[in-house]
């Protein structure tokens, strides 16, 4: 009898114990903050996809302003709330050690990237953007120029007819060009193959992404890949992107070679980056890494360029005077420099400052600074974060207060010009950091492309308006409404819009 109970009384004494275990690991934190959500009780998963913004607006002015911060559901991870805080922790999370407040860990959990076989940020690509590419980035404006010269000729032929074409067709292509040119080389930067890799990469990830993250409990997502379509898709187009780049690689491989020995000028791109940073580590060069590697780089500058392109074209369609202002500056800029490079590009201070209060006023994400704490952390004040928790400082509404920003509900276009002559020119550009506006972050994590997205979009706009006119389809009159998802708000993709040859 004895031996019958045994097998079973530890059968149920491990089954007890996976329980407790369990209970621990899916008990959500508790937050020692006030706790908003809908206040008409509709509190559905669709609702904050849609219109979490009315929750963050209530707390800002609610708990924000007044110092305090406040938690609400975190629709990119429904097993903990999110934390909302306001600026005065601004210094310590940018201060805070990677291992105990980190950004990496918040993105790569919010997007399941691991179980959906998606890119990991890593500090290695962070590296590589913050040192090998602002490094080379005045080298880069020649080639980004070029690929602009090409796609607009092929997207928008000579015509004097007006051509219908949404704003996103347009510049997705053109910008993932840009974007291969700058991390993959010249080899594959105009390869058809390439680019419908990085498209499937994309759509598939953020297919797959939403699905698991909402469809699966966290403990059974690694089964997701057994069963997903999209997930297979992501494996399937990383083998054929490891293909293409494998010649690369071998080709940059023998360039660093080459150029320890003292031959030739060298690859400067981001496959050779990549390539001396493992190197520099001792650790194996592998296609399928590096693959990874690129898909990060080249997905995420590709969308975050595309969309805050978009968002200031809108605006500028909708000002035709600062629409003449910014022509006039092209043409008198470029005929005392006699072409691009970082200063003549930065000699544009009046489309610099049209594109800093398009961004102020249309920030894609409503929050940022986010960190995922690794560990309990308590701040100075004594605020308590447990393990676990996902930290968001506001952006969008920060940008639009009028107790921070003078008229912050009107668009002016020379708010920052008139800011940098009136103070320090070397600040208030487009790419600068700035306290009392977050959209690049803040310290030494902040977005560390945030220089390539400033040159990139004012070469996009000196093809654009100095070579056709634009115009909304008819019926349309100003800026169709933004895409509102969760905390993030991108331009209407959908929108058609005319273009015309000058």
């Amino acid at each position: 009898m004895s031996m019958v109970l045994l097998p079973t009384t530890a059968l149920a004494l491990l089954a007890w114990l996976m329980i407790r275990q369990l209970a621990k690991l899916t008990k959500k934190p508790k937050l020692d903050m006030p706790y908003l959500d809908f206040e008409d009780g509709d509190n559905s998963m669709q609702r904050y996809l849609h219109d979490a913004g009315s929750i963050l607006e209530r707390g800002y002015e609610q708990y924000l302003k007044e110092g305090l911060p406040f938690a609400m559901f975190n629709y990119m991870d429904a097993s903990t709330p999110m934390a909302v805080i306001p600026l005065k922790y601004l210094e310590e999370v940018r201060s805070a050690s990677t291992c105990k407040l980190s950004f990496n860990s918040f993105l790569n959990k919010s997007t399941v990237a691991k179980d959906i076989g998606g890119p990991l940020v890593t500090d290695r690509v962070i590296r590589v953007v913050r040192q090998d590419l602002n490094r080379a980035l005045n080298e880069m404006i020649e080639p980004i120029q070029q690929a602009c010269d090409k796609v607009f000729g092929i997207l928008l032929p000579p015509s004097r007819d007006w051509t219908p074409l949404n704003g996103h067709s347009l510049l997705w292509p053109l910008v993932s060009r840009i974007m291969a040119r700058t991390f993959v080389g010249p080899e594959l930067w105009d390869s058809e193959e390439w680019h419908a890799v990085v498209s499937s990469y994309f759509h598939a990830g953020l297919a797959a992404s939403q699905r698991v993250r909402d469809g699966y409990h966290p403990w059974l997502r690694w089964t997701a890949k057994y069963f997903d379509k999209d997930i297979k898709a992501i494996y399937a187009v990383r083998r054929k992107g490891e293909e293409l780049l494998k010649p690369v690689i071998d080709a940059r491989i023998a360039d660093a070679r080459n150029q320890a020995n003292g031959q030739g000028p060298g690859f400067n791109d981001g496959v050779r980056w990549l390539v001396d940073a493992y190197r520099a580590e001792n650790k194996p060069i592998k296609a399928e890494q590096i693959m990874q590697d690129e898909a990060f780089l080249v997905g995420a500058s590709v969308h975050g360029i595309t969309v805050n392109a978009l968002s200031i074209l809108f605006d500028l369609m909708d000002r035709p005077e600062s629409l003449a202002e910014i022509q006039a500056e092209i043409s008198q800029v470029h005929a005392e420099y006699g072409g691009w490079t970082r200063k003549s590009l930065g000699a544009l201070r009046v489309m610099d400052s049209f594109m800093k209060e398009s961004q102020r006023l249309h920030t894609p994400q409503h929050c940022t600074m986010q960190r995922r704490a690794l560990e309990g952390y308590t701040f100075k004040d004594g605020l308590y974060i447990p393990a676990g928790t996902s930290i968001f400082l506001p952006s969008r509404l920060l940008g639009r207060d009028p107790d921070v920003h003078p008229d912050g509900a009107k668009f002016d276009a020379k708010r920052w010009k008139r800011m940098r002559e009136e103070g320090d020119a070397t600040k208030f550009h487009f790419a600068s950091l700035q306290n009392d506006m977050l959209p690049w972050g803040s310290g030494p994590h902040a977005c560390p492309g945030r220089f390539l997205v400033q040159e990139v979009i004012k070469i996009i706009f000196i093809h654009l308006v100095t070579k056709y006119d634009v115009k909304y389809s008819e019926g349309v009159e100003s800026r169709p409404p933004d895409y509102l998802e969760h905390t993030n708000s991108i331009p209407n993709i959908m929108a058609l819009l005319l273009f015309k040859e000058r």
